[in-house]
Formats: C-alpha cells, sequence, structure tokens
C-alpha cells in the first residue's frame, strides 16, 4: 500500500498536463488544416482563373498559328475565337472592371456565337436566319438590362443563352458519329457551366463557411474544353495521317497499275505497228505477184494449145481476183454473190457449147455471205464445174440453189458417164471437201451411169434487217 500511493500521486500530477497538451496539439492541427483548406480554396478560386486564362491564350495563340497556315480549315476559324473571346467570362475574377460591362458581355456573345459555329461551321438559310437575328438581340438585351439597371439581366440573358447552345449541341450530338464529337462534348460542358455559374450569380450562392468564395465551374470547364479540342485535333492529325499513308499506298498501286498498262498498251501499239508494217510490205509484195501473175494467166488463156489449158487458167484468174476482193470483214448479199458466178458458169458452158440450168430458191435472197464463205462457194462451183467439164462428157449441166434455216444447200448434177468405182479424179473432190469442212460444212458425191450429183452445204445466217 505505502508502494502504491507514491504512484498514484505521481499519475495525478502528471495525466492533467499530458492532457493540455494533446489538446494543444489537436488545436495546432485543427488550425493547419483550416489554413491548408484556405490555400486549397484559393487555389481553387482565385489563381484557377489565372490558368485559365492562360490556357485560353496559349490556344489561342496556336490556333491563330495554324489558321494562318490553313486558312481553309473552317474548324480552326471558330476555335481561335472561342479560345480568345472565352477569357470575357473569367477576366473579371481576375483583374477587377478590366473592360466596361457592356464590352466584355458583347464579347461573351461573341463567344456564343463561334461556339454555335463550331456546331454548325456550314449554316444552313434557317440557321444563318436565327444567328442574325439572335446575336444583336441579345447584345440589345445587354444593353437595355445596363441602361435601365435591370436586376440580374445579365445572368438571365447569359443562361438563356447558353440553354440554347446546351440544346443545340444535344440535336448535333444526334446527328453526328465522328471523331468531331469530342469537340461537341467540349461544346456541351461550357454551355453546361454557363448554365450554372449563371444560375450561382443569379441565386447570389455561396460557399458554406466561405461567404466571401462566389463558386464559378467556367475556369475549370474551359481548361478541360482546351483538353477536349487538343483531343480532337490530335485525334483528327492521327486519322488524316493515317488516310494519307493509305492514299500513298492506294496511288503507289495506281502508279504501278498504269505503268503495268502503259506498258501493255506500248507493246501492243508496237506490235500492232509492226503488223501494219508487215502487212503493207505484203500488200505491196501481193500486188506485185498478182500482177505477174494475172499477165502470165491471161498469156496462157490466150495462147492455149487446148481448151481445158484454158479453162483452167481461167479458172485459176478467177480464183486469183477473189482472193484480191475478198476482205476478212466483208459481207455480200448472196443474191450479188449467185449473179458473178452465174456470169462466170455461162460464159464457160457456152464456150463448151454446154447447156446450163441455174435455178435457186427465193428464200436464199436474205442470206449474207462473208469473205470464207463466198471463197469456199465460189471455189467450190469452180471446182466441180472444171471437172464435168475434163470428165463427165455430159450433154447438159444444172445447178440448184436452196436453203434450211441455217444452212445452204447446192447442187451440181451431170448427165454424163459418171464416176466408175474407185475412180481418181485427183485433188480436186478433195480440196472442196476441206474448204466445206472449215466452215462446217460437207461435200457430199451420187454417181451413176446416169450422170454424177455433187450435194454441197455449209451454215449460213439470216441477213440483218
Amino acid at each position: 500500500m505505502s508502494r502504491a500511493r507514491p504512484v498514484f500521486l505521481l499519475s495525478a500530477a502528471v495525466l492533467p498536463s499530458l492532457c493540455t497538451a494533446a489538446t494543444s496539439a489537436l488545436e495546432r492541427q485543427t488550425y493547419f488544416d483550416a489554413q491548408q483548406w484556405q490555400r486549397n480554396a484559393d487555389l481553387l478560386f482565385q489563381a484557377l482563373p489565372t490558368w485559365s486564362i492562360t490556357v485560353n491564350l496559349l490556344a489561342a495563340t496556336i490556333l491563330f498559328a495554324v489558321w494562318r497556315q490553313q486558312r481553309g480549315l473552317t474548324h480552326f476559324t471558330w476555335l481561335f475565337g472561342a479560345s480568345l473571346l472565352g477569357n470575357a467570362w473569367t477576366l473579371p475574377m481576375v483583374v477587377p472592371a478590366p473592360l466596361p460591362a457592356l464590352a466584355l458581355q458583347a464579347g461573351l456573345l461573341g463567344w456564343f456565337y463561334c461556339l454555335v459555329r463550331i456546331l454548325t461551321p456550314e449554316p444552313n438559310a434557317a440557321e444563318q436566319r436565327a444567328l442574325r437575328i439572335l446575336f444583336p438581340l441579345g447584345l440589345l438585351m445587354y444593353g437595355a438590362g445596363q441602361t435601365f439597371a435591370i436586376p440580374h439581366a445579365a445572368d438571365l440573358l447569359t443562361a438563356l443563352y447558353s440553354l440554347l447552345l446546351l440544346l443545340a449541341t444535344t440535336v448535333r450530338w444526334r446527328q453526328l458519329r465522328n471523331p468531331a464529337s469530342t469537340l461537341l462534348l467540349a461544346v456541351c460542358l461550357l454551355a453546361a457551366s454557363g448554365c450554372v455559374d449563371a444560375g450561382i450569380h443569379f441565386l447570389d450562392w455561396h460557399l458554406p463557411g466561405f461567404p466571401e468564395q462566389v463558386p464559378s465551374l467556367m475556369p475549370v470547364a474551359q481548361i478541360v474544353a482546351v483538353m477536349l479540342v487538343l483531343s480532337f485535333l490530335v485525334t483528327r492529325h492521327a486519322e488524316n495521317q493515317t488516310a494519307l499513308v493509305q492514299l500513298n499506298a492506294s496511288l503507289d498501286q495506281r502508279v504501278q497499275a498504269a505503268e503495268a498498262e502503259l506498258d501493255t498498251r506500248y507493246r501492243n501499239m508496237t506490235r500492232d505497228a509492226l503488223d501494219a508494217a508487215a502487212m503493207r510490205e505484203r500488200g505491196q509484195i501481193y500486188e506485185s505477184i498478182h500482177e505477174d501473175l494475172s499477165d502470165k494467166l491471161l498469156q496462157l488463156i490466150y495462147g492455149a494449145s487446148n481448151p481445158e489449158t484454158a479453162d483452167l487458167a481461167r479458172a485459176a484468174l478467177a480464183e486469183l481476183r477473189d482472193s484480191r476482193r475478198l476482205q476478212a470483214d466483208s459481207k455480200r448479199a448472196l443474191p450479188e454473190v449467185l449473179a458473178d458466178l452465174y456470169a462466170e458458169c455461162q460464159t464457160r458452158c457456152e464456150l463448151a457449147s454446154l447447156p446450163l440450168d441455174w435455178t435457186w430458191a427465193d428464200d436464199v435472197k436474205t442470206l449474207r455471205l462473208n469473205a470464207r464463205q463466198e471463197s469456199a462457194l465460189s471455189r467450190s462451183l469452180r471446182e466441180a464445174l472444171s471437172n464435168l467439164l475434163k470428165h463427165a462428157q455430159a450433154t447438159h449441166v444444172s445447178i440448184q440453189f436452196e436453203r434450211t434455216p441455217d444452212t445452204l444447200r447446192y447442187h451440181v448434177h451431170d448427165d454424163g458417164v459418171g464416176m466408175g468405182a474407185g475412180e481418181s479424179r485427183g485433188r480436186g473432190l478433195l480440196n472442196m471437201r476441206q474448204r466445206l469442212q472449215e466452215l462446217g460444212g460437207s461435200l457430199r458425191v451420187d454417181s451413176s451411169n446416169a450422170g454424177t450429183t455433187l450435194h454441197f452445204e455449209f451454215p449460213v445466217q439470216e441477213e440483218a434487217a
């Protein structure tokens, strides 16, 4: 018991001192916290407007520099105006009464106008009329409020224009789905902050515990808006760079394709030029050979020792003239071809004192023959008539023409001695058959003691109306 008493007495003497020290430390901590809160409040409501103006001016300087280089970028014009005129809202928070109130309000209206033009860089007729009415009207109403000292007139007009801007941003947002939505978000944030700040000023609301501080969201909103605009510009620049890279790649591919096409065309033109030169050279050689052969065949016709030789020379001369006249892309009506052939065959039969019966059906008059078909028809008839005059010993010959829907048929008949079994007539029949087979046609021979009939046919087409 004697030992406990001194400890109790010591505790009773020390404990009040400890409590007093703890209370003093707590009071000092509360004071420091209050001072820190005051410093934070000063930073938020005093330094922040200064930073907002600085950021706005810096953004305006950059945008102005870009605008001078690229006058066609409409967005940069209005972004520059919005950055510069946006200071009309925060300037009174930094410098007391820097400009007349009406000048600041005019700058505020210009700021609203620039934000609206960011939303509608190319307004239609109705939007242009609305812009011509709203902003001059707002300036008149600001002036009337200042002149007649209407309470809170400026705050009400600012709130009204902020609400209209917010509504326009919402409507525009529904129509837009691209990186410009970041720009619209910045305008929407500024419009919403304008509504809130106008309401705070209208209600004269202060922070609890800090009656001297009037809160304002606009400086914060302007700094955030500048960051969003920066994001928009960087995104647009990145997209433009990506599009430029893709365009360069596409242009490279197009250039390569164009070079390949030009190279192909050059080779084709070179080949065509060489072919044309070769054709001209061949034509000259052909003309020379044709004239020489024609002269020799005429000499052979008039100086032949027997009729067979003269007849063969006439047939060769006729084929030579046909080969000169016929062109690969030419077409002639069948009646014209038959008229020429009839004159030739009639002349040859008269020279041989052989009657000729030449008939054709009416439905062959609508046919047209190309160069190969005309050549096959002419040469097969000449070959058939030449063989007949040489070997048939006939007293009468008949040539008939008819057609089916897609085939021309002609028959050469004589009343001569016919062809005996295994009898060879040279290459005449073989040549005629080959010519017709090249056209998809055929040759059939019917021969007996009563005479021989050659049946020719090849496909043809109806003459176009």
